[in-house]
C-alpha cells in the first residue's frame, strides 16, 4: 500500500489585496489596538468547524499554535482559500497537515521558488497541497494566504501553524467559528458560535527578562515551508474511458462515479509511480468491484490493457477503500478507466 503524497508550502509571493478590508469597524476600535490574528472565512461552501489556539512561553519567547479544521457538506472537493492577517514582527515558522484520516506531515524548510514550482505541478493533479504565502501588509500586521485542497465531507482538512510572536501582553483573536478552543496558562476556555473577537491576557512569565533571539527558519522572501512529493518527469492523466455497466439493485450512479473521482489522484498515482521508474505504455484498467449492503467494497479484481503486476496491486488497494451508503442488495460494478502520459 502507497503512502499518501501531500504537499505543505509556505512560500513568498508578490504583494496583492487582502481578501478582507484591513481597517476594523468602528465598534471594534479599542480591540484593534490589541495585537490580533485574524482568520477570514474559508470560502463557499466551507466552515471554520474548529479553531483552536495554544499559547506557550518559554525563553524563546511567546509562541502561538494555531490549528484549523476546516468542513464542507458539498459533495465536490473545495478548496479552502483563507486569509490570516498576523501582528506585525510575528514569524510563521511551522506549518502541517492532515486531511481526513491521513497521517499528519510536517513542513520543512526550502528554497521559495522550488517549493512554489512542486505545488502548482501537484496542484494540477489535486494531489491535496496546502499553501501558505504572504500577500500584503494590513494596517495591523501582514496578511497571508491559507488554501488547502482538496476538502470533502468524508476528508475534512486540519491545518497547523506555528506562529512566533512579538513581545506583546495580550493578543486579539478575530475570527468567526463554530467553535473557538483557548489554552492559556494551563487553562483552556471554549467559545461557541463565535461571532466576535476574544481578547487574550499574554502576561510575561516571572524569571524571563527578554526573549532569546534565534535563528529559527520561517517565511521570508527566499525561504519557503514544504514537505511531500515533487513531481518530476510527465504528469500521467486518468479520463473515464466507455461506459460503466451496473448490475443487480445499483447505488445511485452519480454517487459511485463521485467515489471513484474522489480517489482519482491516488489511482492516477497507482500509474505514475511504476511508470517513472521503470518506463511503461498507455492503456486502460477495468475496475470490478462488488458493494455489499452495507456500503463496503466484498471484492474487486482488476483487467484490462495495463499488465504490470505492481499498477494492477496498487489499484486494487485503493478500490478496497471506497465507501457508499448502505443498499438494499449487492451492487457489481465494471469501471473502465484509461491511464497514459502527457507527452507534450
Amino acid at each position: 500500500m502507497w503512502a499518501r503524497s501531500l504537499l505543505v508550502v509556505a512560500v513568498l509571493a508578490a504583494p496583492a489585496a487582502a481578501e478582507f478590508d484591513a481597517s476594523p469597524p468602528r465598534d471594534l476600535e479599542p480591540i484593534a489596538q490589541t495585537p490580533r490574528i485574524r482568520i477570514g472565512h474559508p470560502g463557499p461552501k466551507l466552515a471554520l468547524d474548529k479553531i483552536a489556539v495554544a499559547i506557550q512561553q518559554d525563553a524563546l519567547g511567546t509562541t502561538a499554535h494555531l490549528t484549523l479544521t476546516v468542513t464542507t457538506t458539498d459533495i465536490a472537493a473545495r478548496e479552502a482559500v483563507i486569509a490570516l492577517e498576523v501582528p506585525r514582527g510575528a514569524r510563521v515558522t511551522g506549518v502541517a497537515l492532515t486531511i481526513g484520516k491521513t497521517e499528519r506531515l510536517v513542513a520543512v524548510a526550502n528554497y521559495a521558488e522550488r517549493a512554489r514550482a512542486d505545488y502548482e505541478r501537484v496542484l494540477q493533479w489535486g494531489r491535496d497541497p496546502v499553501l501558505v504565502e504572504w500577500k500584503g501588509e494590513a494596517v495591523a500586521g501582514d496578511v497571508l494566504d491559507v488554501r488547502a485542497f482538496p476538502l470533502t465531507p468524508k476528508e475534512p482538512g486540519r491545518i497547523e501553524l506555528t506562529i512566533e510572536l512579538p513581545d506583546l501582553s495580550a493578543l486579539s483573536i478575530d475570527a468567526r467559528a463554530r467553535t473557538i478552543e483557548i489554552t492559556n496558562g494551563g487553562q483552556t476556555a471554549t467559545h461557541r458560535k463565535v461571532t466576535r473577537p476574544i481578547t487574550i491576557d499574554v502576561p510575561r512569565q516571572r524569571g524571563i527578562e527578554a526573549p532569546l533571539t534565534t535563528a529559527r527558519p520561517h517565511v521570508d522572501p527566499t525561504t519557503s515551508f514544504y514537505v511531500g512529493f515533487a513531481v518530476t518527469g510527465p504528469m500521467p492523466t486518468v479520463t473515464f474511458s466507455g461506459r460503466p455497466h451496473w448490475h443487480v439493485r445499483p447505488p445511485d450512479k452519480g454517487e459511485i462515479k463521485r467515489e471513484i473521482k474522489r480517489h482519482i489522484a491516488r489511482l492516477s498515482h497507482c500509474y505514475e509511480r511504476a511508470v517513472q521508474y521503470k518506463g511503461g505504455a498507455d492503456g486502460e484498467a477495468v475496475l470490478h468491484f462488488l458493494i455489499d449492503p452495507q456500503g463496503k467494497i466484498a471484492s474487486s479484481t482488476i483487467d484490462g490493457t495495463l499488465e504490470d503486476p505492481e499498477i494492477l496491486s496498487c489499484l486494487q488497494g485503493v478500490v478496497a477503500q471506497f465507501e457508499f451508503r448502505p443498499g438494499d442488495g449487492s451492487t457489481l460494478v465494471n469501471y473502465p478507466l484509461q491511464f497514459r502520459l502527457n507527452r507534450t
